[in-house]
């Protein structure tokens, strides 16, 4: 079999690989059909990735595939089930676990601090698999954890969307904050949201392809020499902030409504930043991570709105220009690696 290893930064390597035979029990060989990249492959791939991380390793945590071989007499899972996976690997028995396994203690995170799914086959604990009906294209599957971070995120809130006349920002419009508007919009039939993203180029492809409403404010910068002044710009009750730029978390800092709500999705870089208005308008500021618990619920929503999603995938290459992949730019929303 041949497998994409990230050697060290900016270098993908195509290996020769055996086959697995012994399969432990509780897992099962998984024949691995596509991956898609996200915003922590590419940071990996250019050496950006502020989390832990290692190299070299197989890359990708976003993925589809089909069960070849299992050694699990409890689960359901059976030979010739599309599936997909867990982007994090959980333990299941620590404190943190019980309440949300993303914040397990002693996770590890495929493709990132351990081995991802650039491979044609992978052993996988049957514990982080998800069977998908047989009519959901391998494609769309692989949509799967991008659009589960994203629901994770919107039940951050979600309480709150009863009121449909609560003011919605997502800034940044890749496939995270796309995936927030898209599951605001189908699944909660939530209309009264707006997309900000600053790349004039990319924000005039999204308008090509999807139905946005964008918002019109721009960069900014405000003091606090008096409340009116804090208050003005104000537009928003509930901003997911998904672009993982600093500048766009202290913009949403002061766009969001006085006892407002803001969700962050992304991993901010140590920089200097003005956080009084936390205080000052009693913000409530709710970090997310990961789609653990969701992935279930998002097959169904993918299957239902499979047309809207795959709009989502702008980008497909093969195990010969996989690397083509991360240098894309523009008119990219997801890019996917077939590995077959």
């Amino acid at each position: 079999m041949k497998g994409l290893k990230l050697i060290s930064p900016k270098v993908i390597k195509k290996i020769d690989l055996d086959i697995p035979q012994n399969i432990p029990k509780g897992h099962a060989l998984i024949k691995i059909n596509i991956i898609s990249l996200c915003g922590s492959d590419y940071k990996l791939f250019y050496g950006d990735y502020s989390g832990p991380c290692r190299y070299p390793l197989y890359f990708g945590h976003e993925w589809s595939g089909e069960v070849v071989k299992i050694n699990d007499d409890t689960s359901n899972i059976k030979i010739g089930d599309k599936v997909t996976g867990d982007c994090s690997k959980w333990c299941g028995n620590c404190c943190l676990c019980k309440e949300d396994k993303n914040l397990c203690s002693n996770i590890e995170k495929f493709g990132i601090t351990i081995d991802g799914y650039s491979r044609q086959y992978a052993i996988v604990e049957t514990k982080y698999l998800y069977v998908a009906p047989m009519e959901t294209s391998f494609d769309i599957l692989a949509l799967t954890e991008c659009f589960s971070v994203a629901l994770h995120a919107i039940k951050k809130i979600e309480s709150m969307l009863y009121k449909k006349d609560r003011c919605i920002l997502i800034i940044g419009g890749g496939a995270i904050g796309l995936s927030i508007y898209l599951l605001l919009k189908f699944k909660f039939n939530y209309y009264n949201i707006k997309l900000m993203e600053i790349d004039d180029c990319k924000k005039d492809f999204i308008s090509k392809v999807f139905d946005v409403n964008f918002a019109s404010e721009k960069s900014f910068e405000i003091n606090n020499s008096s409340y009116s002044e804090i208050s003005k710009h104000c537009n928003y009750d509930i901003i997911f902030e998904a672009s993982g730029n600093v500048e766009a978390f202290q913009q949403a800092l002061y766009l969001i409504n006085p006892n407002g709500y803001i969700i962050t999705l992304g991993m901010y870089p140590n920089k200097n930043i003005t956080l009084s208005p936390i205080t000052l308008k009693s913000i409530k500021v709710h970090g997310t991570i990961g789609g653990t618990h969701e992935f279930d619920e998002v097959i169904k929503f993918l299957i239902s709105n499979k047309y809207e999603v795959k709009k989502m995938i702008t980008h497909t290459y093969g195990l010969d220009d996989a690397s083509m992949g991360f240098q894309v730019k523009d008119k990219r929303i997801k890019t996917q690696i077939s590995l077959w």
